[in-house]
């Protein structure tokens, strides 16, 4: 008896790509960000956040292997709109409350770094688009 394929080779592609398109955005948003804001922490609270962030992408994404996201058919799911907005509410929450900032050794972050966060994120959006595409 043979086990039905759960992993295409299209499959396994994207999600390398992807796993190794986050890996170089975090260590870019850690590498230029200890200088640009100036910290170590906030540069490793920065990358948190945008690896939160790319979590959230990638869930939309993975909801089909050739479709857009880009539709609002992908916000039809109730449960799936819950997660998301939950995982969006402890993203925002894991840099900006002092229980979390103690519990997972984060930084509060400014907005603007916060915008610095979703670089990776939106990067992630726009390839995995073109690649449906």
């Amino acid at each position: 008896m043979r086990l039905p394929r759960v992993l295409t080779p299209r499959l396994i592609v994207t999600v390398g790509l992807t796993g190794l398109l986050i890996t170089v955005g975090l260590l870019l948003l850690l590498a230029v960000g200890t200088s640009q804001f100036g910290s170590l922490e906030v540069a490793r609270s920065v990358a948190f956040t945008s690896f939160s962030l790319s979590l959230i992408v990638g869930a939309l994404e993975c909801r089909s292997e050739s479709q857009t996201v880009l539709t609002t058919a992908t916000f039809d799911s109730k449960q799936m709109n819950w997660t998301l907005l939950g995982e969006l509410v402890l993203t925002v929450l894991v840099t900006q409350m002092d229980v979390f900032n103690r519990i997972l050794d984060t930084t509060p972050i400014t907005l603007g770094q916060f915008a610095w966060a979703l670089v990776p994120a939106l990067a992630l959006l726009i390839l995995w688009e073109a690649g449906k595409a």
